[in-house]
């Protein structure tokens, strides 16, 4: 018997502002991880920002929230599409009981541009993969995080990504740094506080870090 295959991540995550059951959220991440990775279904909510009951996905969110009621600082909310879509379309229909949440393991359709994320935690952040039905003219992932600046190496196809984050009082001020290595040749652009990698192909794999001195885990 595995103990992991009995846990549930969204246990306690059914809630409201004025109701709660438990205040909790589905984390992929390893104990005491850097940076924990869960499902953004209305950014609108605040804090309450994923419900499993939720018909639609707007995508994977890196967050360091501890409780809706704290707060999240330093959040980037991760999607993949294709074609001539623009930023705004971050949305998309799916089936809640489709998606895969453990542990250490989430597997998310994307209804909109039939993609598939697929996530696996590390010590500092993660390792993703797309997968698309089939490939499109440009095939892309985004990061939508109100940056402050990024770097794009194409060289080793690394992105470098500064957030500034403020307390909620604005007396403590400093950079979250994130860097995101293509193990494929990509194209970098933005647009709307949204950097995004371009690729050919139906699939692609991407390892994350948070320090732009270190070796991406």
């Amino acid at each position: 018997m595995r103990y992991y295959d009995y846990v549930n991540t969204k246990m306690g995550s059914f809630n409201a502002m004025r109701y709660s059951n438990g205040n909790c959220y589905p984390v992929v991440a390893v104990p005491h991880g850097v940076n924990f990775f869960t499902l953004q279904t209305n950014g609108k909510g605040g804090g309450w920002f994923y419900s499993p009951e939720d018909k639609y996905l707007e995508g994977v969110r890196l967050t360091h929230m501890p409780s809706p009621w704290l707060g999240d600082y330093g959040s980037v909310l991760i999607w993949g599409d294709k074609g001539e879509s623009s930023a705004d379309s971050f949305w998309t229909g799916y089936e809640p009981k489709s998606a895969i949440l453990e542990p250490a393991y989430m597997s998310v359709p994307y209804h909109r541009n039939s993609c598939k994320i697929e996530l696996a935690p590390t010590d500092c952040a993660a390792v993703m993969r797309l997968s698309f039905g089939e490939a499109g003219p440009v095939s892309r992932v985004r990061f939508k995080c109100g940056f402050g600046d990024y770097k794009f190496c194409e060289k080793n196809n690394t992105l470098y990504i500064t957030i500034p984050v403020s307390s909620q009082d604005s007396k403590v001020t400093f950079n979250e740094y994130l860097v995101v290595r293509a193990e494929l040749a990509v194209k970098c652009s933005a647009e709307k506080n949204c950097v995004s990698l371009e690729f050919e192909g139906d699939t692609a794999t991407f390892s994350f870090s948070d320090s732009h001195s270190g070796e991406v885990s």
